[in-house]
């Protein structure tokens, strides 16, 4: 895990999203990954920045498909996160973090997962052994996987969030805090100004929305959204019932996604 930026990863090997690395001197060749066929479906294209590689768009799609199947609200925390640990596997080290330290205590892969992570996830979600063909479910075999397989990887990160979103932290950048230091040092910590969650929300700034969503953040409110999206707040409201509490055009829910009516093209997120 980075000094500034981690706390959850896992362990083993050398060297690409709830429910952690940082910048290195030493310079590296940029990897560019294969993805299977089955894990590069069109379907799971999401319009990314500029910069990206072949390799990390294909990977960030993932992490996008893989939060929205969890259910998440926002899917784009699972990428900001997964940026923020390895920039998509681009970050020296990203394969295994914390070198120095046992192999118990190390980060590992894109999500930069410690071990004692996986294994909360895997007992808490048992057909992930299924899934990703485990057969001796050991620890050596679980650093494996995670270090090897970006899809088990990403799931694993993904299931986290979710069960951190269970112990309580609910926003994005809550969220992001506690992946970074554990559901316990999570705790009292001013999201406002940690910079593990200003990386994140900036990775997620970055990402261009999804066609026809506006993300709200806090602070947010309608007609101040409806005149940077140039409608009218009425329509606004209209075509998103639901995120306002009780139905009170004053009170809007921090966290969603508004449709953005007569909108194919997409907007920015706000944050």
């Amino acid at each position: 895990m980075k000094p500034i930026f981690a706390w959850i990863g896992a362990i083993c090997a050398s060297a690409l999203f709830s429910f952690h690395m940082g910048a290195s001197s030493v310079e590296t060749t940029k990897t560019v990954l294969t993805i299977p066929p089955a894990d590069a479906e069109s379907s799971w294209v999401v319009p990314l920045p500029d910069h990206m590689t072949t390799g990390q768009s294909h990977l960030l799609a993932i992490a996008y498909q893989t939060a929205k199947d969890d259910g998440f609200r926002q899917p784009q925390l699972l990428q900001g996160i997964i940026l923020q640990e390895s920039d998509a596997g681009e970050l020296p080290g990203y394969k295994v973090g914390d070198q120095s330290s046992p192999p118990n205590r190390r980060s590992y892969g894109l999500g930069q997962i410690k071990l004692q992570t996986a294994k909360a996830v895997l007992t808490r979600y048992p057909d992930l052994w299924t899934k990703y063909q485990f057969q001796t479910h050991t620890d050596e075999e679980i650093i494996a996987k995670l270090i090897e397989n970006n899809g088990f990887n990403i799931a694993v990160a993904s299931k986290y969030c979710l069960m951190l979103n269970g112990y309580g932290y609910h926003s994005a950048k809550a969220i992001a805090v506690a992946y970074n230091k554990g559901p316990g040092g999570a705790s009292g910590v001013d999201l406002a100004v940690d910079p593990y969650a200003a990386g994140v929300s900036r990775h997620m700034r970055a990402l261009p929305a999804v066609a026809g969503l506006y993300h709200v953040d806090t602070g947010d409110y309608l007609t101040a959204i409806a005149v940077k999206l140039g409608i009218s707040a009425s329509d606004l409201f209209a075509a998103n019932p639901g995120a306002f509490v009780g139905g009170d055009p004053n009170v809007l829910m921090a966290g969603v996604d508004l449709k953005i009516p007569g909108d194919d093209h997409g907007r920015r997120t706000a944050g």
